[in-house]
């Protein structure tokens, strides 16, 4: 009998060919390859800094799908009478390469996401630590507002000290208004990236998890899953190395190196893998190599 294999993380299409023209990422989307999720994705993304990096980063885990409507990513919302809000089509593109339908998206836009993403990175972290995240970091996000000139009486200040709303728009602060303005922003970062609870029967009981909606352009949705996971301290669950799965440890893996959701198919691949690793180690010191480091 065939024995029943926990499904794999959805994959991510990846354009068979990118390139970067006058300011865009250029796309051609018609027979995709897929890239399965690692734990590496969310690192990876918060690291780029130039263009070429973006390029880079396309290859290797996909688009945004940035549209041209509004410039947020995996839009997809139906506009009247033109269908649904995707990135902006090349239309024709003179390209011997290409194979069909050519996008565009604005590398600016992929500029200002990473920048957001880092800045949530940060405040999150501190708000887990007890603080509120740094003034430079919200305005990275947020326009902060002024109120220098307003004037509240004792008890509204208190209700609002205490409610955490004193200071919304100066997040940084008040631990409490970080607290409930960041916990807005990242839930509209899962919502716009389709994040949605899964209910499923996996290894003889019933499992909850996050899941990423089907959509042409799911890259957004697993780097918001993957930040909130990253942000969640305590509570933090895993992205195995093996299938890409979300999973909660029932101990934190050791920084750096790979872990396993617990799978059979996935304990096989960790286990063979740990074997070839304790052959190479066996292999330098009988060559008298020394074992290399990271820093």
């Amino acid at each position: 009998m065939e024995r029943s294999r926990t499904p794999k993380a959805d994959p991510i299409p990846v354009p068979f060919w990118l390139r970067i023209e006058d300011g865009y990422l250029v796309s051609d989307q018609t027979a995709p390859k897929y890239a399965t999720p690692k734990p590496t994705l969310l690192e990876d993304f918060l690291q780029i800094r130039t263009d070429q990096a973006i390029l880079e980063f396309a290859r290797k885990w996909g688009t945004l799908g940035i549209c041209k409507e509004h410039g947020i990513p995996g839009c997809g919302e139906q506009l009247p009478g033109r269908g649904p809000c995707w990135p902006e089509q090349v239309r024709p593109y003179q390209g011997s390469e290409v194979k069909g339908s050519v996008w565009r998206e604005p590398l600016r836009v992929w500029h200002r996401i990473v920048v957001h993403a880092n800045a949530m990175r940060a405040i999150g972290e501190s708000i887990q630590n007890g603080g509120a995240g740094s003034k430079l970091d919200w305005e990275r996000i947020i326009i902060p507002e002024d109120r220098s000139v307003e004037h509240r009486d004792a008890l509204l200040s208190k209700i609002m000290a205490e409610t955490g709303t004193d200071h919304l728009g100066q997040p940084w602060k008040s631990a409490r208004s970080a607290r409930l303005r960041f916990s807005g922003i990242m839930e509209s970062w899962l919502d716009l990236g389709n994040i949605r609870p899964c209910f499923d029967w996996e290894r003889d009981r019933w499992a909850i998890r996050s899941s990423i909606g089907a959509g042409l352009w799911p890259l957004f949705g697993h780097l918001a899953l993957n930040l909130a996971v990253a942000v969640a301290g305590g509570m933090q669950s895993e992205i195995c190395s093996f299938c890409g799965r979300e999973y909660f440890p029932q101990r934190r893996p050791t920084r750096g190196q790979r872990n396993c959701c617990g799978d059979e198919s996935c304990k096989r691949d960790y286990w063979r893998q740990n074997k070839r690793i304790k052959a190479a180690r066996v292999e330098r010191d009988r060559l008298g190599v020394p074992e290399a480091r990271s820093r």
